[in-house]
């Protein structure tokens, strides 16, 4: 299973798992351990070092602490079958394809098994009243994320009216 989906199926309950507990942070490093620029800022905040949330301190920080939640998770009874449960339904395709309407056109942002980012398509309302509707796909961000090496992640869309073409 990509990483990306053990963490979505993860982040919630480890959570609820780290305040049912009691769970607190720990810091690994000291303040002498970080540099001129930030050492007043970490001075009053012991955590400002996370800030940096593309560094490496930050990013082994949080990988540790998922590992361990993510074990303490995985030996919980019923995880697996939980886990097998919720993947079932973010993964079918026995969905309703909700639409926009724009410009004539119907516009529907889905996501499974094969698009686990997900694609933005559009149809005709024509094709949208069938029980197998022919998309065209507008923006495949598995594809933009492969082809770009970036993890974009989808916010959704704004265009600009009447003709619809920004």
């Amino acid at each position: 299973m990509p990483a990306s989906r053990t963490v979505r199926l993860l982040a919630a309950t480890a959570l609820g798992a780290g305040l049912a507990t009691g769970g607190a942070l720990a810091q690994d490093s000291t303040e002498s351990d970080a540099d001129p620029a930030t050492a007043s800022a970490m001075a009053t905040d012991k955590w400002q070092w996370l800030e940096e949330v593309e560094g490496e301190k930050a990013l082994n920080w949080v990988r540790a602490r998922n590992a361990v939640a993510e074990a303490e998770l995985a030996a919980t009874p019923g995880f697996k079958q939980l886990e097998a449960d919720i993947l079932a339904i973010l993964d079918s395709d026995a969905k309703i394809p909700y639409v926009s309407e724009m410009d004539g056109l119907y516009y529907n942002f889905w996501k499974d098994a094969n698009h686990e980012r997900g694609i933005w398509r559009r149809t005709t309302l024509e094709a949208y009243r069938k029980a197998q509707p022919q998309w065209e796909t507008v923006i495949d961000l598995d594809a933009l994320n492969a082809a770009r090496g970036e993890n974009w992640v989808w916010h959704g869309s704004n265009c600009l009216r009447p003709a619809y073409q920004r």
